[in-house]
């Protein structure tokens, strides 16, 4: 995704590049700004991309899976491709851990691969998660 910023403020908040025409920045990203993540290691996962030269996903993405509609922190949608950035502070009650257990079989059942990454994995071995994505991403290396 490029920087919403580059298109100025009022493109920004109309569409963030890369999401489908006439989805507004306010239901796309529920009142943040295109260029803001939810976290800071969403904020930090978009440069690691770009510095591995992995393709850009989609942040903050909604996937409907039959009559469920489910949010995930990355997404490829031409791979099928998520990952999850892990923090503890999402899964800090054992019903938020069940329910992202029961999102990832859903997702799984449905022909997706969801992958993930914590903010120590990212600094400890970034090398091997870029690998990894290309493969999951099917990127040549």
């Amino acid at each position: 995704m490029g920087s919403a910023l580059a298109l100025g403020p009022d493109r920004a908040l109309s569409r963030p590049q890369g999401y489908p025409q006439g989805q507004s920045c306010a239901r796309r990203c529920q009142g943040r700004t295109a260029w803001q993540r939810k976290s800071p290691l969403e904020e930090r996962f978009g440069p690691f991309l770009r510095n591995h030269r992995l393709p850009p996903c989609r942040f903050n993405d909604s996937i409907t899976v039959g009559d469920r509609t489910f949010h995930v922190d990355c997404h490829w949608p031409d791979t099928n491709q998520i990952v999850e950035l892990d923090g503890w502070q999402a899964h800090k009650s054992r019903s938020a851990f069940r329910e992202d257990k029961a999102r990832d079989r859903r997702l799984a059942a449905a022909g997706y691969t969801v992958t993930h990454l914590t903010w120590n994995q990212l600094d400890d071995e970034p090398d091997e998660i870029a690998s990894d994505l290309r493969v999951l991403l099917g990127i040549d290396r």
